[in-house]
C-alpha cells in the first residue's frame, strides 16, 4: 500500500491515519503533511507481520499555537524503517510513542533509522537521535519560517532551514517502489516532494489538482527532511538584447 501527497489539517478527535491491518502488508508512507491535530495520535501503525516505510513526512504534533493532547504517533508490534521526517513539537505535545499499542505495551518488532536498528523495544525518544529525524519545538520552527499559516504548511523558506539538507537520500527506495507495488506514479512521486494534495469541486464532483509544482529531489546527495524539498533556483534571467546599434554624439 502506498500513502503519499496527503494533507490532514485540523483533526480534533479520533485519530489521523490508522493502519492496523492484522494481515501481513507492506506500507510506503511519504510526502504527507499533518498539522493542527488534537487527537490521540497522528499515525497508528501496528499489526504483527506488517512492514512500514515511513519517510519524508511533515507532522505538527498537536494543536497549533498552544498546549495540546496530540501525539506524534503510536507504533505497535510491526517493523518500521523511519527516515527524513520533520516532527514539530511543543509544550504539552505528545511524544513519539513506539511500541505502545494497548496495555501491556507491545514492543515494535524492528525500528530502523539512519542511526541503527532497535529490535523488540518500546521507547518515546528515538535511539541515537538521527539527524534526519528533525524534532524542533513549534517556537523554534516558527522562528525559522516554518509556520502553520503558510500557504504550504511548515515548508522551508530559505536554504538554511531546519530541514534543508538534513535528509538521507532514498532514491534506491523510490526505484524499488514499482517492482514492489506496480505503482509507477508512486515511484515518480517518491523522487519529488509533496504536491500538497488536491481540492474537491463540490459543484461537479471532481478532484482539482494542486497548483503546487513539486520539486525533484536530487539523485545523489542529501535530501531535505520532511515533505518538502527546498529549491533556491531563481527564475531564469532573459538574455541581453542583441543586434542593437548606437550612435554616440
Amino acid at each position: 500500500m502506498t500513502v503519499y501527497n496527503n494533507v490532514l489539517d485540523t483533526v480534533w478527535s479520533g485519530q489521523g491515519f490508522g493502519f492496523q491491518d492484522v494481515t501481513a502488508c507492506t506500507y510506503y508512507i511519504f510526502n504527507n503533511v499533518l498539522a493542527n491535530e488534537a487527537e490521540g495520535g497522528l499515525f497508528y501503525m501496528s499489526g504483527a507481520g506488517n512492514v512500514y516505510y515511513f519517510f519524508n513526512n511533515t507532522l505538527e504534533c498537536g494543536v497549533d499555537g498552544g498546549p495540546a493532547n496530540g501525539g506524534c504517533g503510536i507504533w505497535g508490534e510491526a517493523s518500521f524503517s523511519v527516515f527524513d521526517n520533520d516532527w514539530i513539537t511543543g509544550q504539552g505535545y505528545g511524544a513519539l510513542n513506539v511500541g505502545t499499542r494497548g496495555a501491556p505495551f507491545t514492543p515494535a518488532a524492528v525500528f530502523s533509522t539512519s542511526a541503527g536498528t532497535t529490535n523488540n523495544a518500546s521507547f518515546t525518544t528515538i535511539p541515537g537521535s538521527p539527524a534526519d529525524l528533525v524534532i524542533p519545538t513549534q517556537a523554534s520552527a516558527n522562528a525559522q519560517g516554518y509556520t502553520y499559516g503558510q500557504r504550504y504548511m511548515f515548508s522551508p523558506t530559505s536554504g538554511t532551514g531546519q530541514t534543508v539538507g538534513k535528509g538521507v537520500n532514498k532514491t534506491a527506495w523510490c526505484s524499488a517502489l514499482y517492482s514492489a507495488t506496480g505503482d509507477a506514479t508512486a515511484r515518480t512521486s517518491c523522487t519529488q516532494d509533496t504536491t500538497y494534495a488536491v481540492t474537491y469541486n463540490k459543484a461537479n464532483h471532481t478532484a482539482v489538482a494542486s497548483t503546487r509544482v513539486p520539486t525533484s529531489r536530487p539523485a545523489t546527495g542529501a535530501w531535505d527532511a520532511g515533505a518538502y524539498q527546498f529549491s533556491s533556483v531563481a527564475a531564469a534571467q532573459p538574455n541581453p538584447p542583441s543586434g542593437l546599434t548606437a550612435t554616440v554624439q
